[in-house]
């Protein structure tokens, strides 16, 4: 499977059948659009700008997977949406994705109510864990995974480097971790910091804008 990470939180799953991508909001740049791979679906975590933006739901023109708050939000009747709640599992159709929604806590900070979720994708025998904008820790899941996506944007909306260096302690997680949702209009530095202080337990790997990684 190969990952493909763009600005903030976005990023793009391809198998060797389908490609799906995740949270394409406000922060997507037109040089990373015209990098992106034909997709058959995307998800969206919740409804927050920087990872929901209906003109690129509009502009991508596939099967929307996401929240029932953020399909509420949606006005063009045209967008397929398919609505899932946490601890849900859904087979993207026409793909070999599968992608259980998992629980994921805003925090104190975020706009309330707010229905916020990751996603645990998996295809071709391996899985991502997408945390999505965790603020307060999850519990470990019950399934295992190959790759761990975590947010390490210190704005009070999810964790900062530090708590994200914790909860992947906490998880006794020591394989491949990226870290996201640094840069936009967050500080850049932060992925740094993160991998300063997690590289002594867990395979840190930065990626830049449009760069991929086999796994």
């Amino acid at each position: 499977m190969r990952l493909t990470k763009f600005e903030h939180a976005s990023f793009v799953l391809s198998s060797e059948e389908a490609a799906i991508a995740v949270d394409m909001g406000a922060y997507v740049s037109e040089s990373s659009w015209a990098q992106l791979p034909s997709i058959q679906a995307t998800l969206v975590s919740h409804i927050h700008g920087d990872h929901f933006s209906e003109p690129n739901l509009q502009r991508m023109n596939v099967p929307v997977y996401t929240v029932a708050q953020v399909a509420q939000a949606v006005t063009d009747q045209n967008i397929q949406l398919e609505t899932h709640a946490e601890g849900e599992e859904v087979t993207i159709t026409g793909t070999p994705f599968t992608v259980t929604f998992t629980p994921s806590d805003h925090g104190p900070y975020a706009t309330q109510p707010l229905e916020n979720v990751g996603f645990l994708i998996e295809a071709e025998g391996k899985t991502l864990y997408f945390l999505g904008d965790m603020y307060n820790g999850a519990a470990p899941l019950d399934k295992p995974f190959d790759v761990l996506l975590i947010p390490v944007g210190n704005n009070n909306y999810t964790f900062g480097p530090q708590e994200a260096a914790d909860y992947v302690l906490s998880l006794g997680w020591n394989g491949l971790t990226i870290p996201v949702h640094y840069d936009g209009q967050l500080d850049p530095a932060t992925a740094q910091q993160f991998k300063d202080l997690a590289s002594s337990f867990c395979k840190v790997q930065i990626l830049a804008t449009s760069e991929s990684l086999d796994f």
